[in-house]
């Protein structure tokens, strides 16, 4: 129905408020006005509302174009896309007032993006189609309160890995790059 909420994005919202109020709530030593209890099936659907949230942004994430030269090489990629994404294993872990930490382990990630290279008088132009495996990401977001006693972020840290890359090629110097990988 025209202006009715969607049923699967409730829980992201309301996870969504409920941060937004208590990152609002000054820092005082009045005894709270509400006390609220979440269970942990409740959490576990934030959890799982979460995951799918971030599954969906890094999907439809948008990566500016790179160029640039080198002596005499040039460079440019452009129309960089994310073509599959699994998460296979990973999980978000809130702590109150202490760290947001974000884990994916074993997950792989396809990416396509088009090519123009020139060295000298060599001039390539193609699509390169590339696919990750055994990727492992950890971020943690150390989080404090501001003056206003405001949630922010006041450290980040951000680990990754890949186990094994693939990369497919086609364009003008196609049998090169296969015959040297």
């Amino acid at each position: 129905k025209a202006g009715m909420p969607d049923r699967a994005a409730m829980p992201l919202r309301c996870l969504l408020l409920l941060l937004a109020w208590l990152g609002a709530a000054p820092v005082a030593a009045q005894p709270p006005a509400c006390k609220m209890r979440i269970t942990d099936k409740g959490l576990a659907l934030v959890k799982q509302e979460g995951l799918r949230f971030v599954e969906q942004e890094l999907e439809s994430i948008s990566i500016a174009d790179l160029h640039g030269k080198q002596a005499k090489f040039h460079y440019n990629i452009s129309n960089v896309k994310v073509t599959e994404l699994q998460l296979n294993f990973s999980e978000l872990h809130f702590q109150p007032e202490h760290f947001l930490a974000f884990r994916i382990n074993n997950g792989s990630i396809g990416v396509r993006f088009q090519r123009q290279m020139l060295y000298w008088f060599f001039h390539d132009r193609g699509s390169i189609k590339t696919w990750a495996e055994g990727v492992n990401i950890h971020t943690l977001l150390k989080l404090s309160r501001d003056q206003g006693g405001r949630l922010k972020i006041a450290n980040m840290s951000c680990n990754a890995s890949i186990a094994h890359m693939h990369a497919g090629f086609s364009g003008t110097l196609r049998k090169v790059y296969e015959f040297v990988g």
